[in-house]
């Protein structure tokens, strides 16, 4: 199964998941979890090289398979493991075991102080459907027993692990790799904009998609300019940066309301506006189709799509 075939099937794995009960999927994803993460992570042959050239015959690295089923210390401070194989068991010695479980993805289990006292106050939730991380909304809030976010506690990275399985379709390492914490980032800087700012209407969720697909030319063509102007004052960095598309992503939003009023229509209020331009801003800025550097140079954010050296 190459990446390009399980790319092309995260869109269509939610609905699909939706129709799984909840215990048979708990039961594929504990079977198939660290399969599909295996498939779909691959290492280049410029480091692959150098471990088959060390695993050859009289190499530095020899591979043996088994289940450890006892280590014992010698009287020289080094190690004996016993491995149980499929026809025998033998004897290794070693200097250092480094023993690698894997983490742990089910949060009622997880062992973390933070973690045991935000599930037992009721803080977070374990996530229902997955078993994996805990339940958070579209925007990465966590969410309270009731559904409802619990306070102003947003996460990113491995905790929405189970969020992105059953909503963006995401599978293995790739549900909290670096572009899907890039993503978490900016979901969770902008949501925190919304608040800080108090300039945004969450609310106007309906007008974000009528203006997107405005079918004015004229207002089309100021919302795309306004939404490029709300992308570059997400990613500049410095405040003096920020001023001259701000200015002129002032200007756009006022003329944005002048004219979804001109046919006698009411205006739609200037934080409605703000809020359906940022969220499509944010949609940009989240594009799960591409890689982050790629996904920079798409949007005038980088000067070339190839790598750095």
């Amino acid at each position: 199964m190459t990446e390009r075939v399980a790319k092309a099937w995260e869109p269509h794995l939610p609905a699909i998941l939706e129709r799984i009960p909840t215990d048979e999927l708990h039961a594929l994803l504990d079977t198939y979890g660290s399969l599909l993460a295996v498939l779909r992570v691959s290492a280049m042959s410029y480091t692959t090289d150098i471990v088959d050239a060390a695993m050859n015959d009289g190499g530095q690295v020899m591979l043996t398979t088994g289940r450890v089923r006892h280590i014992r210390a010698t009287g020289e401070g080094r190690l004996v493991l016993s491995v149980a194989g499929p026809e025998s068991t033998r004897t290794v010695e070693a200097d250092v075991v480094i023993s690698n479980f894997g983490r742990e993805s089910n949060y009622e289990r997880a062992d973390s102080a933070l973690w045991s006292t935000l599930l037992r106050r009721g803080t977070a939730v374990a996530h229902r459907r997955t078993g994996r991380g805990v339940e958070v909304d579209r925007f990465g809030r966590l969410l309270g027993p009731d559904g409802t976010p619990s306070g102003p506690i947003s996460t990113v990275g491995s905790p929405r692990e189970g969020d992105e399985i059953v909503r963006n379709g995401r599978t293995g390492a790739f549900t909290f790799n670096l572009a899907a914490i890039k993503n978490h980032s900016v979901e969770v800087a902008a949501t925190t904009l919304h608040h800080v700012e108090s300039c945004f209407d969450e609310q106007a969720v309906e007008l974000a998609r009528v203006l997107t697909d405005a079918a004015d030319p004229e207002l089309r063509e100021v919302v795309t300019r306004s939404v490029d102007l709300d992308v570059r004052r997400m990613a500049t960095r410095g405040r003096a940066d920020r001023r001259v598309p701000e200015a002129a992503l002032e200007a756009n939003i006022q003329r944005i309301r002048e004219l979804t009023s001109r046919n006698g229509t009411p205006a739609p209020s200037d934080r409605a506006v703000r809020f359906a331009v940022n969220s499509a801003a944010t949609a940009k800025l989240t594009d799960l189709s591409v890689t982050p550097r790629e996904l920079r140079f798409a949007l005038g954010l980088e000067g070339s799509p190839e790598p750095v050296c």
